[in-house]
């Protein structure tokens, strides 16, 4: 039994969209000497490896996907966000225009 995995792919959406974070995923794991994408990084390449391989999905998946992109980016800045915020906060706010002094 021959499975086409391109025609399994174009006609699954759903498991396009996990295939393709699964795949990010890994990638964003990988370290090449000092070098780690990230996850975040890792799924936008998958996902813009694939599409210029004419994959696609279609709209209710991609704002699923999309969903899912912004967590993995909420997810990895999320722990850095309040120690940047208390450390740089007054200097930012200070930028602000129409912050009153």
């Amino acid at each position: 039994m021959n499975i086409n995995v391109a025609d399994l792919l174009n006609g699954n959406y759903i498991l396009l969209l996990f295939v393709v974070l699964a795949l990010g995923l890994c990638l964003g794991k990988l370290r090449l000497g000092s070098v780690q994408l990230g996850n975040s990084i890792g799924v936008l390449v998958v996902s813009l490896l694939l599409g210029q391989q004419h994959f696609s999905i279609n709209t209710d998946a991609l704002n699923l996907g999309f969903m899912l992109f912004i967590f993995c980016v909420g997810v990895e800045a999320g722990p850095n966000f309040f120690s940047i915020f208390f450390r740089d906060g007054k200097k930012l706010s200070d930028a602000c225009p129409g912050h009153g002094r």
